[in-house]
């Protein structure tokens, strides 16, 4: 499947990111950042149970996902966009997942504060496939399986704050 057309960052790009908040408040960040490596400090969380589709290769989804939120004592900003934060009493967040090359070096960072780094725009995203619709839906359309995957935050490399 050939690639999308390059996108126009825009205007509400800042590069570089200087923290999370910046991440999770970008829009495009495909657009803004493509496959820039990125490093910004988070405190990293395990997932519970999310009911989502099927994805190959599956380290791009759900089963794979770790959530990244500001280090509360650095956070500057309560503000969110779109489904990646939750109520108004929670920090701001956002799903993340793990490159399977850095998957031995991130077996003890759930719940500790780090500098992590890593890029949207992976070159695997271009394989992405749905293998199970959600909730037993209509399937997603592929383009749209594309465009979640390269909107996914790849962690790949972790470092103590």
């Amino acid at each position: 499947m050939p690639s999308e057309p390059a996108r126009t960052p825009s205007s509400e790009c800042v590069n570089p990111p200087p923290d999370l908040l910046t991440l999770i408040n970008q829009t495009d960040p495909v657009a803004c950042y493509g496959d820039t490596p990125i490093t910004v400090e988070a405190e990293v969380l395990a997932v519970g149970a999310i009911d989502c589709a099927g994805v190959e290769p599956a380290w791009f989804m759900c089963s794979a996902w770790v959530w990244l939120q500001p280090i509360a004592a650095r956070a500057t900003s309560t503000g969110f966009v779109l489904a990646k934060t939750s109520g108004p009493n929670q920090a701001p967040w956002m799903f993340a997942t793990i490159h399977p090359d850095a998957a031995a070096a991130a077996q003890d960072i759930i719940g500790r504060q780090l500098r992590v780094t890593g890029h949207f725009d992976d070159p695997a995203a271009q394989t992405c496939r749905e293998t199970a619709a959600p909730f037993g839906g209509p399937a997603t359309p592929q383009d749209e399986v594309i465009a979640s995957c390269r909107n996914s935050f790849v962690m790949t490399g972790f470092e103590s704050v």
